[in-house]
């Protein structure tokens, strides 16, 4: 699942676009080129991890609810005015090198 290293890569064209204010067409090619072939990998290796993960643990848990999010992600790599992601890409993008006795850190806060 090399991928998950690479989300940061996938939410950098969302950026530019509203940094650059660039047209929703132009946002759209920008997603085309840069985000939909990662995420197209992402979903590829889930699926390919699925057979060798053990049912009912953590890691298929979250490969099952990946997969069940490819819909939704995938209207938002096609249609520009969707926004493609929120603080849950920052939180996942920061996770690997986080502490985890210190992961509430990065929870939402009531």
């Amino acid at each position: 699942m090399k991928e998950v290293a690479r989300l940061p890569d996938f939410y950098l064209p969302q950026g530019r676009a509203r940094n650059f204010k660039l047209t929703e067409e132009n946002r759209a090619k920008l997603r085309r080129r840069f985000s939909q072939p990662i995420a197209d990998k992402l979903f590829a290796d889930a699926q390919a991890e699925i057979p060798r993960t053990p049912p009912k643990t953590r890691l298929a848990q979250a490969l099952g609810y990946l997969l069940g999010q490819k819909p939704s992600l995938g209207r938002c790599l096609s249609e520009a005015r969707a926004r493609i992601g929120n603080n849950l890409v920052d939180l996942i993008a920061r996770l690997p090198d986080h502490p985890m006795k210190r992961i509430a850190e990065l929870l939402p806060h009531a």
